[in-house]
């Protein structure tokens, strides 16, 4: 199976930022972990050595999968080692759907800052927590440059910690990417790995400061239909009037005036979108966190979507759609293009794109590798996507569906010749 490492950057004022990453098919976990750690050391320069390794095991993996992040963290000895478990997994230009996987990134990283993060449910219900407390938990200085984290779907509210989050670090605000573990449809069964310790609850990550740059990619692969709406009445997840009407009676009139094309496509899943901003005269691209519509009541014209849906709130209709996901992900990866290489990238696609989307294998990974010189890559299919909306000063982080959410690695960019940093204290 496919391994890859980063190229030398010669312009790059810090070139020793490297990465590795490789993906093995094994069925045996040990033998798979030993095949991932070879290869990945063998991907870095002088043989190996590395500061951060992440490792996403498909679920046939999960019964020894702290035994495969023991044999990994021991053989590549770095700093901090993060796994989770998961549907599905992604290398270096592959996805794996329908067997076992086992995938790894390693980041060389000198001169930057990794601080271990984890949330544990049993410190009471998120919306308690200080600022202070998370941001101890996140080892959020001035300097941080990302996060990334990796929660059980089953133990935290991820939308409430995100909030919290935000609200914490809203005068140094800075990327949280990760998603939601896959591994398993039951709670207490996916397992999260950080460093020596092992969990099936809460959420875990690191913190990333220093001397690199870490870009965020956040894609959605639907496409809005009809007008939008408000929402004028609602309790928990449950929507009763949009704009003044009966809600389920809006869905099916948006339903009724798309083309037949189109109506074939909502059996594959309607989806509504909930604005980011309320705010905004006009909405676009990014400007959802698209939510599935999960049933009907019709004998109330109620809908039920994957979220709370609190009055007020703006939304509007979604299909999935294959090629306005192939054609989103090339206008934020024109961008990107424009840009230094990245030296590695770790992606979260939601466990709805892959075949289920694009009827054939490998899309997102193949794109971001014919799109960005072929980085080292590794991720995993998703329960729930984490990524920022927003500019830099603004940012924020949500969790997203049916969605793809990369961190970009990069090192910081060289001065211009005849550039000077500019003192910060006295003359």
């Amino acid at each position: 199976m496919p391994s890859s490492k980063s190229p030398f950057h010669p312009s790059s004022s810090t070139p020793s930022l490297t990465a590795s990453a490789t993906l093995s098919t094994q069925a045996d976990t040990r033998t798979a972990a030993l095949e991932v750690a070879t290869r990945l050391n063998a991907g870095l320069p002088d043989g190996g050595g590395a500061d951060l390794v992440f490792v996403f095991g498909s679920f046939h993996h999960r019964a020894a999968f702290s035994e495969a992040t023991g044999l990994i963290n021991k053989l590549v000895e770095p700093r901090s080692i993060v796994g989770v478990t998961a549907e599905w997994v992604v290398g270096p230009r592959h996805e794996v759907e329908g067997g076992p996987g086992l995938s790894a990134l390693a980041l060389r990283l000198p001169g930057v800052a990794i601080d271990p993060v984890r949330f544990d449910p049993f410190d009471g219900p998120t919306e308690h927590w200080t600022d202070e407390h998370i941001r101890e938990r996140l080892g959020a200085g001035p300097d941080a440059k990302a996060t990334l984290l990796f929660a059980d779907p089953f133990s935290l509210q991820a939308p409430t910690l995100l909030r919290r989050i935000a609200e914490a670090t809203s005068a140094h605000p800075f990327p949280i990417i990760g998603g939601l573990a896959s591994g398993s449809s039951q709670p207490g069964a996916n397992v999260l790995v950080l460093d020596r310790s092992l969990a099936a609850s809460g959420a875990i990550g690191v913190t990333l400061s220093g001397p690199l740059v870490v870009d965020p990619v956040v894609s959605p692969g639907c496409r809005p239909v009809g007008r939008t709406f408000l929402i004028t009445k609602a309790k928990g997840n449950v929507i009763d009037q949009l704009s003044g009407r009966p809600a389920l009676e809006v869905a099916r009139e948006t339903i009724g005036e798309l083309p037949d094309r189109d109506r074939m496509a909502v059996r594959e899943g309607l989806l509504l979108g909930f604005a980011v901003n309320e705010y905004q005269d006009r909405f676009g691209r990014g400007d959802f966190l698209l939510r599935g519509v999960l049933g009907a009541d019709t004998k109330k014209n109620t809908l039920i979507v994957g979220d709370t849906a609190k009055v007020g709130r703006t939304v509007q209709f979604f299909l999935r759609d294959r090629m306005a996901a192939i054609e989103d992900l090339d206008l934020l990866l024109d961008r990107e293009q424009m840009r230094e290489p990245p030296f590695a990238v770790f992606l979260a696609t939601c466990a709805g794109r892959g075949r289920k989307l694009f009827h054939a294998p490998h899309e997102d990974a193949r794109h971001f590798a014919r799109r960005l010189d072929d980085p080292p890559l590794a991720g995993f299919f998703a329960a729930g996507e984490i990524g920022p909306t927003g500019s830099r000063s603004d940012m924020r982080s949500w969790l997203h569906g049916h969605t793809v959410s990369a961190a970009l690695f990069r090192p910081l960019p060289t001065p211009e010749p005849g550039s000077h940093d500019l003192p910060t204290n006295g003359p």
